[in-house]
């Protein structure tokens, strides 16, 4: 798993070792939670905390995958020497956006290339969309 502070700009910052994640990436509606947890031990320094509210803007992702989100908070257990990182998935973050439609339209639709309609979306902050020659299928968003 991958970690990228973004306090001074967006680059990656290393690799995660020794800890215990649990993402819920479910689309059941009815269950769903859509976050992430990351427990490890606590950091001997304040540097290598991985979020400080309002100073440091942490993601985390597993390479390839949709594994992966913002972290928002932490939550420290100082009797088991252990700090939990809690956010959003991306699935999560995405589910709370508001796809705009185009003005006089009531939806926004994309259809065509797959790749190229996602592309549109103001996503780019938090995907990266692959080349695909899958097409023809038309998508409505919901408000």
């Amino acid at each position: 798993m991958y970690i990228r502070k973004r306090k001074d700009g967006s680059c990656d910052s290393g690799i995660l070792s020794h800890y215990k994640a649990d993402f819920d990436v479910s689309s059941d509606t009815e269950y769903v939670t859509n976050d992430f947890e990351l427990r490890m031990s606590i950091p001997s320094s304040r540097e290598d905390l991985l979020h400080i509210e309002n100073e440091t803007s942490t993601i985390v992702y597993v390479e390839g995958t949709e594994f992966g989100g913002e972290i928002s908070g932490n939550t420290i257990n100082v009797a088991e020497g252990t700090i939990a990182y809690t956010g959003r998935t991306w699935r999560g973050t995405l589910s709370e956006w508001i796809i705009e439609p185009p003005p006089g339209q009531d939806y926004r639709v994309v259809s065509g290339n797959l790749a190229a309609s996602l592309r549109t979306l103001p996503l780019s902050d938090f995907i990266e969309v692959q080349d695909t020659s899958y097409s023809g299928d038309r998508f409505q968003f919901d408000r």
